[in-house]
Formats: C-alpha cells, sequence, structure tokens
C-alpha cells in the first residue's frame, strides 16, 4: 500500500446522486469478482472435520490486481460499488471491495454450524463450539483483507454516517465495525511501498528524494484517521474534468494526478 484516503461526504451531497448512475457498471465489476471466489465452500471442510484455511484464503482472493481498496460499512455496500464502477468508467482503475467474500465467510459459518457445532440434540448450538469456529473464520478472512490492502496501491476509507459515529464533543472517531476498526489499523501499521514509476518521476525531478428495549451488545473502537489524506468530492470531480474527454493513458497516471493535487509528496 502507497496512500490512504478518508474520503467524506457533504451532508446534501450532489457527488453522491452521480455516484448513484454508476451502480450497475459498479455492479457488473462486483458480480465478476466475486465470480473468481469459488462458491463451493463444501470442499473445504473435511470428514474429520478439518478446514482447509490456506485454500480458502488462495480461492476467496485469487490473483486480483486492484488499483484502489475501497474499505466501506457493511450498510454502504452500494455506495462502494457505485464508487467503483464511477473510478473504473471515468479512469479504468479497478477496485476491490471488502464485501466481496462478506456473504461467503457468513455460508461458510453457517455450513460450520450445522455439520459441527450443534448440541446432542440437534436443534440448538454449543457456544464454545460456535466461538471457536467463528473465531477462526473471523481470524482468517481478517488477514486475508489485510493482505489485499498490502497488495493495493492505495485506499479509499468511505466516512459516512453508517461507518463511523457522529456525537459532538468527541475528540476521537469512532465505529462499532471491527472490520473497519481492522482494515483502518492495517493501514496505519503496513509497509509504505512506493510505486517504481513515482520513484522514477521524482529521481527525475528531484535531486531529493437501534433503539431497543432489550440489551444489545454495541463495541465501538477508536480509529485514528490523521494519517489518512483527507479526500473532498470536489477534488474527484476536479480530477474526472481532466480527463473527462481523454482517457488516460495509464490509469495509474490519474492516482499520480490525485497525489500531486492532494500534496502527497
Amino acid at each position: 500500500m502507497y496512500k490512504g484516503f478518508n474520503l467524506k461526504f457533504n451532508t446534501d451531497s450532489t457527488f453522491k446522486k452521480t455516484l448513484n448512475n454508476y451502480y450497475y457498471d459498479g455492479k457488473e465489476i462486483y458480480d465478476n469478482k466475486k465470480s473468481d471466489v469459488i462458491k463451493n465452500l463444501d470442499s473445504y471442510l473435511g470428514p474429520d472435520g478439518s478446514l482447509d484455511c490456506s485454500a480458502l484464503q488462495k480461492d476467496w482472493f485469487p490473483t486480483i490486481n486492484s488499483n484502489v481498496f475501497i474499505s466501506h460499512s457493511h450498510d454502504d455496500k452500494d455506495l462502494a460499488v457505485s464508487l467503483a464502477g464511477w473510478l473504473y468508467k471515468k479512469f479504468r482503475l479497478t477496485s476491490f471491495i471488502d464485501s466481496y467474500v462478506w456473504g461467503y465467510c457468513d455460508d461458510l459459518l453457517k455450513n460450520i454450524d450445522e455439520e459441527y457445532c450443534k448440541h446432542s440434540n440437534g436443534h440448538s448450538y454449543d457456544y464454545d463450539k460456535r466461538n471457536y469456529s467463528t473465531s477462526h473464520v473471523h481470524m482468517m478472512l481478517s488477514t486475508a483483507l489485510t493482505k489485499m490492502i498490502d497488495k493495493t496501491e492505495c485506499i479509499i476509507f468511505l466516512n459516512t454516517d453508517k461507518s463511523t459515529l457522529k456525537a459532538e464533543n468527541v475528540i476521537s472517531t469512532k465505529t462499532r465495525s471491527p472490520w473497519i476498526y481492522s482494515e483502518v489499523m492495517s493501514t496505519k501499521m503496513l509497509r509504505k511501498n512506493i510505486p517504481e514509476r513515482t520513484v522514477l518521476k521524482k529521481s527525475a525531478n528531484d535531486k531529493h528524494f437501534v433503539e431497543n428495549a432489550e440489551k444489545i451488545l454495541k463495541p465501538t473502537y477508536d480509529i485514528d484517521l490523521d494519517h489518512l489524506v483527507k479526500l473532498s468530492e470536489s477534488t474527484l470531480i476536479s480530477l474526472h474534468k481532466q480527463y473527462e474527454f481523454n482517457y488516460p493513458i495509464n490509469p495509474t497516471d490519474v492516482l499520480d494526478k490525485l497525489y500531486k493535487i492532494t500534496h502527497i509528496h
């Protein structure tokens, strides 16, 4: 990963409405990438109860080379798909959306629950077995997502009222999603992988280089977004105008331009 962006949308966002026009373009990409993921989850479960985690990770995350990793709330899935469609149609930039595999994760857990986590009565689930299997699948998914973030050149975090908590007089930004927390933390700790083309350019030009009555568990995580470059809608719109009538020769030229106009050195 080279750079991360914190994309916040305006309250009355016209850009959001524009993105809606690219939902089906993004969905086509989304569905095609999901088709790369093996659906026959039973093949990973051995008769002795073994689960081939390494094989699962390889199939969930095949050799997908994407320019952008889109981190988002599950409730913002359509927005993420629309943004992926817009980035591809306008700049030929390819995106990886983390929810490609969330559904398969739930399917896998359901299969495991039915086969290995039921009580002898066959009707209810064993609490300890269920916790054990869930921890393994979620850890596997988290590790695979981190690897994907490391592979992509940049990450765009969709900062909306669905991904972060909005409250007055709060010093830190909070989220209820452990997945968002994990992904944002990964962007802070992963190595900075500078694209070779950027190194060559620098060397050439610069000598210096719900409300509910019952009790509901509502965990929150502090997420530090200071290391993510603030990205506004107007910046993306401005970027589009520069390439409105001509696609860039290389899609990555768009990323280089984005780094330049957001003053990333």
